[in-house]
Order: C-alpha cells, then structure tokens, then sequence
C-alpha cells in the first residue's frame, strides 16, 4: 500500500506547480520486470488515493494543533519554553524513564552468571581471558 505521507508530498508537489493534468498512479511491490511492466498495465486513477492524501493531512494538522497548543499551555505554566509533540513528547518520556531507572540502579541487585572463555590466540603460550578469573 502507498505510503500516505510520500502521498501528501507528491500532492503538494503537484498542486503547488499548478498541474491540471490527469493523473495515474503506478503501484508495485516488486522491481521484477514482470511486476513491473503489470503495473504499468494498471495505472490507477490519482483520485484513487485521495484518502491517503487526506489522512496524512489531517495527521500534519491535528500534530500542529497539539503541538502548538500543548507547547503555550506548558511554556505558561511552567514559566519557560517547553515543546511539546506528538512524536517528541512520548519519546522524551521513554528517555526520562529509561534514565530514572539508570539512576535507580544499585549495585549487586541484579545476578549475574559469568561463563570463562579463555580464546585462542596463533601465539604458543599466551593465555588471556575474556573475563575477570573467578577469585579462589
């Protein structure tokens, strides 16, 4: 399935060049010559994808909707810049969290189990671990 944000680009394209030309789009999931040459014998009418066009419309508006006023209503209370998304803000959190328990950690509460590998070197007599030796 085409990809409704590439589709909203091609449609800004189009439209900002003030093209008034039919369109039909090509539409392959493969780069077969067969495939290839199949889509070409099925060109779909550009209305046909009219709904990706305005999905990803209304995705762009509702993101700077959100944003802009998630952004002034958290700068205001907060007395300072703070930006706010769709996209940044969960990404921020996962960050946040992952960082709070970074910080939370302590040593010696998680077990672990050390395997010994001792590698082979081309050198005769040369022994290094790969890991600490375990203490007698």
């Amino acid at each position: 399935m085409p990809d409704a944000r590439g589709e909203l680009i091609f449609r800004a394209v189009y439209e900002l060049a003030g093209c008034q030309k039919p369109m039909k789009r090509l539409w392959i999931s493969s780069m077969e010559d067969s495939a290839i040459r199949e889509g070409f014998e099925n060109l779909r009418p550009g209305a046909d994808y009219d709904g990706l066009r305005d999905a990803a419309l209304c995705r762009a508006k509702v993101d700077w909707l959100v944003g802009i006023n998630a952004t002034r209503l958290f700068s205001v209370l907060y007395h300072r810049t703070l930006n706010i998304g769709r996209v940044m803000s969960p990404t921020l959190a996962l960050i946040v969290q992952r960082e709070a328990e970074i910080d939370a950690f302590k040593a010696g509460s998680v077990s672990t189990r050390w395997s010994w590998n001792y590698p082979t070197f081309p050198f005769p007599g040369n022994a290094w671990w790969i890991r600490p030796p375990p203490s007698s």
